[in-house]
């Protein structure tokens, strides 16, 4: 028990990605990527994002595009470690808006486009009930005191994390010529993960009397020092007897008191040891609070390319965003842990990423696209940490990758449908996997619609769900004790988009 609250260590890593992208990368920036899932060679509003050169495929005007998202996610953690009262944890997120709008203004070969994004996170996750690592170490309680009486403990604990990356982005866009089109821009990134916890009111049952363990412990320590006084009581008798033996020369007298001196100093230093350690637990189960802020800033530059190629039928869309480099500084309210000095930082990189995209117009009214993502994760930094490990090398496998697939279908002149389908696969090592924060591989769908309301204005609405592989690790508590940790997660994400074009043809 000595640092039973070593577990929130974590806080100083980040909460993963969310929802749809990489390790920490968003990718659902817009209603018509929820529908279809594959808008890498877009060439609306949303290529703004997904396909920047594509831009210089829209009409001349000033467009404008608002999205909104409602996320919800479900998380699970089991930890099958023996002597938890309960082995399932719940984690909950609920978003009620996640926005994200771009603008475009074109002109003929050139253009001007931006946009803000949730580049990263979006949201909190929201354990009541804490997490495996929190109870853990007190559930130890349960086999270490039971010579002392006690056979089950209870406590309050809870732990909500959040995270969000703010993006703001600008660029250019060029026509080269009827076939190619180039973009380059800037996305400024603004991080915030705010962690707050507590475990509150440990309690432990003596002879199947509810009462705080710390206190308990702390009337333990009173009995030990007051059995330690009476040995100390009695060792200085048999130092009086001693003393009173040698005087005259009684021999056998003085070796009889100073075995029982020894021996009575030998059990008051058992019983001192024991005070010591049992208010030394008794502190460390004392009432814990954890309140931290972390902000961080970072740029990333970006370059797109657009190909539009047979006819104009089949369109490629190429981008290349750098490593955001970042690291995020801790501003500390509340650490009862001492774990968090204000004013620490730490690294938080979003990795470089490479996206290509193609569709192809088959009819007038059937398109299909391709999307591919590839995440240069060993590159960033994510601050990940242990006591021996730092850096990416035992946390990263492999870099992450997307593959994405989608079909549009316009029934009619005003209505477009459309579906997608997704597989992303995480490179994350075992190492990475924790309560706090894991990656899984997942397949996602999509599905909805846009209706064109005139030749200007448009609405779109789409969802889409996650089903994520489940994640598992074993973890080694020592004594030969290894345990079986499993990770389950799922979301769902509605969206509405609102799409409008001034001026122009």
């Amino acid at each position: 028990m000595k640092r039973i609250f070593v577990f929130l260590l974590v806080f100083g890593i980040f909460i993963s990605n969310l929802f749809a992208g990489g390790i920490v990368t968003n990718t659902n920036q817009s209603c018509s990527w929820i529908r279809m899932l594959a808008r890498d060679a877009s060439t609306d509003i949303d290529a703004v994002y997904y396909n920047p050169a594509g831009v210089m495929e829209l009409p001349n005007g000033l467009h404008l595009s608002f999205n909104n998202q409602t996320i919800i996610q479900k998380r699970e953690i089991k930890n099958e470690y023996p002597l938890l009262n309960d082995k399932t944890y719940k984690g909950d997120v609920f978003i009620p808006s996640m926005p994200t709008a771009f603008f475009t203004y074109k002109q003929d070969k050139w253009a001007v486009s931006g946009g803000f994004t949730i580049v990263g996170g979006g949201g909190g996750a929201d354990y009541k009930t804490g997490l495996p690592s929190f109870e853990i170490p007190i559930s130890n309680l349960k086999s270490l005191l039971t010579p002392l009486g006690v056979t089950a403990y209870k406590t309050n604990i809870s732990f909500e994390g959040a995270s969000t990356y703010f993006g703001f982005q600008l660029g250019g866009a060029y026509k080269i010529n009827e076939m190619i089109s180039a973009a380059a821009g800037v996305r400024y990134v603004y991080a915030i993960n705010t962690y707050k916890g507590h475990i509150k009111d440990i309690q432990v049952n003596p002879a199947n009397n509810w009462m705080r363990a710390d206190k308990f412990l702390n009337d333990v320590a009173a009995q030990c020092d007051a059995g330690s006084a009476q040995y100390a009581a009695g060792a200085q008798q048999a130092q009086q007897a001693i003393d009173s033996y040698t005087q005259v020369g009684l021999t056998d007298s003085v070796a009889k008191y100073t075995a029982m001196k020894q021996f009575l100093l030998g059990e008051k230093a058992k019983l001192d040891a024991q005070s010591t350690m049992m208010r030394g637990n008794a502190a460390q189960l004392g009432d814990k609070e954890v309140d931290v802020t972390q902000t961080g800033t970072g740029i990333c530059p970006y370059l797109g390319l657009n190909l539009l190629l047979l006819e104009k039928k089949l369109n490629v869309g190429l981008k290349y965003e750098f490593i955001t480099k970042m690291k995020v500084e801790n501003e500390t309210k509340k650490d009862d842990v001492k774990m968090f000095p204000d004013g620490e930082k730490t690294a938080s990189d979003v990795p470089a990423l490479l996206s290509v995209g193609v569709s192809y117009q088959w009819l007038p009214n059937f398109k299909t696209s391709l999307g591919f993502h590839y995440y240069f994760d060993k590159d960033a930094d994510y601050g990940k940490k242990d006591s021996i490990h730092t850096g990416n090398d035992y946390f990263i496998e492999d870099n992450a990758y997307e593959i994405a697939a989608g079909i549009e279908f316009l029934p009619s002149e005003k209505l477009t449908l459309s579906v997608g389908y997704l597989y992303a696969s995480m490179g994350a090592a075992m190492a990475f996997q924790t309560d706090l924060s894991y990656s899984l591989s997942s397949h996602s769908f999509g599905f909805g619609g846009m209706y064109k309301v005139s030749d200007r204005f448009n609405i779109e609405l789409g969802i889409f769900y996650t089903n994520y592989t489940d994640g598992e690790k074993t973890i080694s508590y020592g004594n030969n004790l290894n345990v079986k940790e499993t990770y389950y997660k799922n979301n769902v994400v509605g969206s509405i988009g609102l799409t409008y074009r001034f001026f122009g043809n």
